[in-house]
């Protein structure tokens, strides 16, 4: 199956919730169409692990510890991610 229309290739997904369940599902399909990551989760001791393993499939991820509930966190960690790039 030719997926080349959606290649995300050159492109930087960002993905909150990305350490866990849908989210780190969203995560991997947006690696394997080759998006760089930006993985954001609250959790900050597994975002690192879930960065790593999409790392495995040739993604460039960068880990970003976020509370989505929190307007600053959520400012800084766009700040960060940006700055990243």
């Amino acid at each position: 199956m030719d997926l080349s229309n959606f290649s995300l290739e050159g492109k930087v997904a960002v993905v909150t919730g990305a350490n866990a369940g849908n989210g780190l599902g969203m995560a991997t399909g947006r690696a394997k169409a080759g998006a760089s990551l930006a993985i954001r989760a609250r959790n900050e001791a597994k975002t690192p692990a879930a960065a790593e393993q999409r790392r495995a499939l040739g993604a460039t991820p960068e880990s970003f510890a976020v509370d989505a509930s929190d307007e600053e966190s959520v400012e800084a960690a766009t700040a960060a991610t940006l700055e990243a790039r």
